[in-house]
């Protein structure tokens, strides 16, 4: 006898099994839509008026650098090692012509974009450095990869990327 003749044979069964089924998957869709919004979507980085020696948490959205209390803010880059310790690997901040560059096109709205992949003006306006490093470079000088290369402040090797 196969799945056909079963379900034929036995339709009260088989009704009330499909309408299970279907206010089961109508009550996940009404659930699924409600649901919080997922905190991958929050946006939140690491800050630091103090060139790395402390850091505070904002709005990741927030182009650096800005003022935070009188004091000039950039992204830090939070690593940290197998002891424990948290600390600022190396900070980044937009050069001021292209900070101004994003800042028009994100006053203009969604349809006029924001810097393109096509413009190598965009990518060359990020600038570095390690904590209390005397000078600022581009992220695409080769003088950057040394920047990039974090080490535990004992010189271990055992660190990770904290993300707020």
């Amino acid at each position: 006898m196969g799945i056909r003749q079963s379900l034929n044979d036995k339709k009260s069964p088989a009704a009330m099994v499909t309408l299970v089924m279907v206010v089961t998957a109508v009550v996940f869709a009404i659930w699924y839509s409600r649901a919080a919004p997922s905190a991958a979507f929050v946006t939140r980085d690491f800050f630091s008026d103090d060139d790395g020696t402390t850091w505070f948490v904002d709005d990741g959205t927030k182009l650096a650098p800005f003022d935070h209390n009188g004091k000039q803010a950039v992204l830090a880059k939070v690593f940290k090692c197998g002891d424990g310790k948290m600390f600022v690997g190396y900070l980044e901040k937009l050069s001021d012509d292209v900070k101004e560059r994003v800042e028009s096109a994100r006053a203009a709205g969604p349809a006029h974009g924001g810097i393109s992949k096509a413009d190598p003006t965009g990518f060359n306006g990020l600038m570095m450095k390690k904590p209390h490093a005397s000078e600022w470079i581009k992220s695409n000088d080769p003088a950057a990869d040394d920047v990039r290369k974090v080490t535990c402040p004992d010189g271990g090797t055992d660190l990770e990327p904290v993300v707020p």
